[in-house]
């Protein structure tokens, strides 16, 4: 280089110069040679760029998605009309939203905008894995529902009596079709991430023809008919055993576990590095799924009636490890109250995949009233109706090969003619003036079809004659119609487009409230010892409150159970408590019981005033924490040696008033910010605000088992219920009701409470979203306040004292570790990443903490300046003081002195001397 020339490099060449020293500087080495190590430090500008800190604004989390078409295929009957390739597919799926940010709804349960909404720095990049199996596949699925198809009943009342009657719909135990399909992606090895199965199966081979039934849907367990059916059937001694049994010996079993085990094996076909330009992916799995469906075995379709189907499915029930399906089971042969569960078309299992049955349904539920993305009819894509106009189309045309000229003439006459070009030139005229690109092809069409009419309208005459020819007459069919071919392939298309376009939708819902749902709130660090409190408060002795049919605490404790993870110790605590033995908690619950009286729409039209207690939660969280033990509602996080602690206390009031009681009007039970209240009251069977399929859903009040694990997962890990979520576009809360199914407790259409892979992932997910967040805060205010920092001479001292380098490394290991859990997200083996979440918090909060003692050093010298251009005018006022200072003093010495006047006055040099150098002064304070 030039003598004079000066090279700088990059600021992460000056920060590792500066760093590491000269010796590890490698090629950057060279750079600063001709520069002095000040300048070079004072070029850096601030302490976050010289120790090589960039910000990181935020982090994706990649998560898999399967999307499994079965019965789109050629051959597969009617509806295999619809045929889905892959490239009907690809541009669907990647223009789909690929990157959903995770948010976090708004406080309180307000549905309009609000500004209230705290955004996160953590995204989900979604990648789709498109997945075709062999059209063998449909055929089992076909066979097994026609196997497991049972007429839907609904009980009558009649003199007194009841008897069942058939209502047109067939169910199937949704546990089949959940047992087929997780047998079937078990050999896809797609077990292990999430999946979503779309079934459109040939209802001609599940339903015959003489089988005088419309359409079928899925149910857990027994209807209502069936179960008064099995206590008066012929085969109800069979049960005598079982019934007589302690329902207590339901507990000493042991539950099957599978789902809870936790794998380390990667799923097939997802890749974990270098995916993320991949957003949509093409899986063969036609060979796998070939050799599944030639080895399932189909289960056999029981005969005997009505009595002998059901009696094998109780039997099913017994020999199955479900805890939860034997209780019901009994209490429907006991008599007991039990809300049926919903025909539906969707099911969240309890592994890592949910389906929808196109061909089943349609059905409907949600809010009876005031209800925003409530299910219907039309919720989801209808197969049969979006194929029905290329179906009309086609068959327009096939029975109309060539027409008569009586025919042409009874149908199109010379006024017909004149009013359909009168027609379309309006619409051409509106329609294409200032013509865009998409409308071309529209709109020259149109001006054929017109030009077409007006020749048929000027050779009007030759067809009065007779004249016209055969050819003209077979055109005459388009009129404003268009050819056969051209309507039977635009409708074809239009029908692809309408349904790939309505499944988008679909599948976007699914995205936002299944797989990765927003959060009430997130965790600030993952727990490593959580303590569930409950505490049962009565006011009666009216009825055991924790009996087997009112509350199970076996049950509750056993599906918490389920969240453990990653070396978690949960622990629970019981505590009953009567209200005559503790008067402030006395005082406490009536300061915050309400009355209110309901507007409530029932499903006949019928309006009228609910009358109903509840406990208003503000006053009652007001309450409560003026009596706050030791324990406290939560405990404050504990040090990495003692590990972090969460003590969760649930609140039971079990209560026995002539009028139901609720939490804020409408619930069972709520998740607080500090605690979780729950009531319980004396009405085993409550007609709620929700319906399904034009039926009332019912409560039993007395067993709040669903809405208190509900309301628990929501306050240890800000899971909300599946129907609701965040609206980005509204910058609200909203709500759709498609996916509040299956057996667990986040669902409206079950009265069950297993809990779902997919909220124990949810569950998690939030643990590492919630630790994630609170690291890149942590993280972007340390570099924030170095930022802010400048170098200067200063601090080119201390730079070796200010510990810039630990911060670095610091710096590395954090980006590091989220690499590390980014990867584990990716796999759903949360077990991994939950070892890492509390060290890498505390290696951001020591981050900062550095970030902040480097600013506390530089205090002293922030008031002072040591930039090279600020001593540059330093020197020059300094020079500027001391030339005025000479130059008064020379003025004051030269100064003409008072001298009296003299007759005889020679030449005095004085005041032109003092003249010039009072200019000189002038231009030099200038």
């Amino acid at each position: 280089h030039a003598a004079d020339e000066v090279v700088l490099g990059s600021h992460s060449d000056l920060a590792r110069f500066f760093l590491f020293g000269s010796d590890r500087a490698g090629p950057a080495q060279e750079v600063y040679v001709h520069e002095s190590p000040l300048d070079a430090w004072i070029a850096l500008g601030n302490l976050g760029t010289a120790a090589g800190l960039d910000p990181i604004p935020t982090l994706n989390l990649p998560v898999a998605l399967n999307i499994l078409f079965i019965g789109f295929h050629q051959g597969e009957g009617a509806q295999a009309a619809l045929k889905l390739e892959e490239d009907d597919l690809r541009p669907w799926f990647e223009h789909m939203e690929h990157m959903v940010r995770h948010s976090i709804l708004p406080r309180g349960d307000t549905t309009t905008p609000t500004s209230d909404h705290e955004h996160t720095r953590i995204n989900h990049m979604f990648k789709f894995q498109i997945v075709d199996v062999d059209p063998m596949v449909a055929h089992v699925v076909e066979r097994t529902l026609n196997a497991s198809m049972r007429p839907e009943l609904e009980i009558r009342h009649v003199q007194g009596y009841s008897e069942p009657y058939t209502t047109g719909y067939a169910h199937v135990d949704v546990h089949v079709m959940t047992s087929l399909l997780s047998s079937l992606l078990e050999a896809l090895h797609l077990d292990e991430s999430y999946t979503l199965v779309i079934l459109n199966p040939n209802i001609t081979r599940i339903i015959p023809h003489d089988v005088k039934l419309q359409s079928y849907g899925y149910r857990m367990g027994l209807s209502d008919a069936e179960a008064m059916i099995l206590r008066q059937g012929k085969n109800k001694q069979q049960f005598a055993d079982f019934l007589a049994k302690d329902p207590f010996w339901i507990d000493k079993e042991t539950e099957k576990a599978a789902a809870d085990v936790v794998k380390f094996l990667r799923p097939a076909g997802i890749a974990v590095a270098g995916s993320e330009t991949v957003k949509v992916e093409f899986r063969n799995r036609r060979k796998l799924s070939l050799e599944w469906a030639m080895r399932y075995q189909i289960p056999e379709r029981v005969d005997g009636g009505t009595d002998e189907q059901l009696t094998s499915q109780a039997r099913r029930i017994l020999q199955a490890d479900s805890v939860m399906e034997k209780l019901l089971l009994r209490w429907a042969l006991e008599g007991r109250s039990t809300q049926e569960d919903c025909l539906v078309d969707t099911w969240i299992s309890d592994n890592r995949f949910a389906f929808i049955d196109l061909t089943a349904g349609p059905f409907q539920w949600g809010p009876i009233v005031a209800g925003e993305g409530v299910r219907t009819t039309q919720t989801l894509p209808y197969v049969d109706r979006i194929l029905h106009f290329q179906e009309a189309a086609r068959q327009y045309f096939e029975d109309r090969p060539v027409m008569s000229r009586s025919t042409a003439k009874k149908q199109f006459n010379r006024n017909e003619i004149m009013a359909d070009i009168q027609v379309l030139t309006d619409y051409e005229q509106r329609s294409c003036t200032g013509v865009v690109a998409e409308r071309v092809d529209m709109c020259r069409d149109l001006r054929e079809r017109i030009t077409t009419l007006m020749k048929y309208l000027e050779s009007w005459e030759d067809y009065e004659a007779g004249t016209l020819e055969e050819k003209g007459l077979a055109e005459l069919r388009v009129l404003s119609h268009g050819s056969a071919d051209h309507v039977t392939e635009s409708n074809a298309t239009h029908a692809t487009a309408n349904f790939l376009s309505h499944l988008g939708a679909v599948i976007s819902t699914t995205i936002h409230h299944v797989v990765t749902p927003a959060s009430r709130h997130l965790p600030s660090f993952f727990p490593e010892r959580i303590t569930f409190h409950l505490f049962v408060v009565t006011n009666h002795n009216s009825y055991k409150p924790l009996a087997v049919e009112n509350f199970h605490y076996e049950i509750f404790k056993k599906e918490l159970a389920k969240l453990e993870i990653g070396g978690q110790q949960f622990h629970f605590a019981l505590h009953t408590i009567s209200m005559a033995d503790d008067v402030a908690l006395a005082v406490a619950y009536s300061s915050s019981l309400r009355s209110a009286v309901v507007p409530t729409l029932k499903l006949s039209g019928e309006f009228v005033a609910s009358k109903r207690l509840y406990l208003d939660t503000a006053t009652l969280q007001h309450e409560l924490q003026a009596l706050r033990t030791p324990l406290g509602p939560t405990a404050e996080a504990g040090t990495t040696t003692h590990g972090r602690t969460l003590n969760v206390p649930i609140f039971l009031f079990s209560l026995d008033f002539p009028l139901p009681v609720f939490i804020d009007k409408y619930f069972q039970a709520k998740a607080l910010s500090d605690m979780v209240v729950a009531v319980q009251s004396n009405f085993s069977s409550w007609e709620s605000h929700m319906a399904c399929n034009g039926k009332p859903i019912t409560w039993n009040l007395r067993n709040p088992l669903r809405s208190v694990l509900a309301a628990t997962i929501t306050y240890m890990g800000g899971v909300p219920p599946t129907h609701i979520s965040f609206s980005d576009p509204l910058q609200r809360t909203s709500q759709n009701w498609l996916w509040s199914v299956g057996d667990n407790p986040l669902s409206y259409t079950s009265s069950r409470w297993r809990m779902s892979t997919f909220h124990k992932d949810a569950v998690h997910r939030n643990y590492v979203i919630g630790t994630l967040n609170r690291v890149l805060a942590l993280v972007n205010e340390g570099i924030d306040t170095l930022t802010a920092l400048p170098t200067n001479k200063g601090n080119y001292k201390l730079r070796e004292d200010l510990m810039l380098e630990e911060m670095r490394g610091i710096y590395a290991d954090i980006k590091n570790t989220c690499k590390k859990i980014s990867v584990a997200v990716q796999l759903n083996e949360f077990s991994r990443a939950a070892p890492l979440l509390n060290p890498l918090a505390d290696k951001a909060e020591k981050f900062r903490d550095l970030s902040k003692s480097a600013a506390t050093m530089l205090e002293p010298l922030r008031c002072l300046d040591y930039s090279t251009e600020s001593s540059r005018r330093d020197w020059l006022f300094l020079l500027v003081v001391a030339s005025l200072v000479v130059v008064l003093l020379i003025v004051a010495l030269l100064r003409p002195k008072k001298v009296k006047p003299k007759m005889n006055q020679g030449v005095n040099c004085g005041p032109h001397l003092f003249q010039f150098l009072n200019g000189w002064s002038t231009v030099l304070l200038g």
